[in-house]
């Protein structure tokens, strides 16, 4: 291939699928860069919505804030920031 030339349109190898997206034009970079800023934006501006949900939830209907449970051998807290990753995750 010529190093001077850049391609500018899919070229499929394999699968049907690909086979019907050949000669697809391909999306710029300022375009991908666009679009990545976006969903960046989108996940920011849902998630912290959705956190606040959370944090509600576990604090005021379920009633466990940070320090659940204190005594002189043992000590448990809610580590609302791990249990959120865990909630999200499932």
């Amino acid at each position: 291939m010529n190093k001077d030339k850049k391609r500018l349109f899919f070229n499929p190898h394999g699968t049907a699928r690909a086979e019907s997206l050949a000669g697809v034009p391909l999306a710029s970079f300022g375009q991908r860069l666009a679009r990545l800023h976006h969903r960046h934006l989108s996940r920011r501006y849902h998630l912290r919505p959705a956190m606040a949900g959370l944090r509600h939830f576990f604090e005021d209907t379920l009633h466990l804030k940070e320090e659940i449970y204190q005594s002189a051998h043992m000590s448990v807290r809610l580590d609302f920031h791990r249990t959120t990753e865990m909630v999200w995750i499932v």
